[in-house]
């Protein structure tokens, strides 16, 4: 996945409108930010980018989800799932494994 998947559930999960709703539409088409106005610059950073930004919900987990995951992260956390690392998930599977 990619930060165009990630617009795209933004968009899916109705977590956007106005200007940014069509920014992010323009990401999703493009999987590209680098065709951005100031001004659209200006309202990825303020209000599309904190959405890209999720930590692990995991106890004491330092990490963050990277950005080829976080549009299953974004859907995860609108349907009230837990967001999980990529390392915690790999843990958590070896764990089951020497069970």
């Amino acid at each position: 996945m990619s930060i165009g998947e990630g617009a795209k559930a933004l968009i899916e999960e109705e977590l956007l409108d106005g200007a940014a709703f069509g920014i992010a539409q323009k990401i999703g088409a493009t999987n590209s930010i680098t065709w951005m106005s100031e001004k659209q610059k200006n309202v990825y950073e303020r209000v599309i980018a904190p959405h890209f930004t999720k930590p692990c919900q995991t106890t004491d987990c330092p990490f963050e989800i990277e950005i080829d995951f976080i549009a299953d992260a974004i859907r995860a956390e609108a349907s009230g799932d837990s967001v999980i690392c990529q390392h915690c998930i790999y843990v958590g599977e070896q764990n089951a494994k020497d069970d």
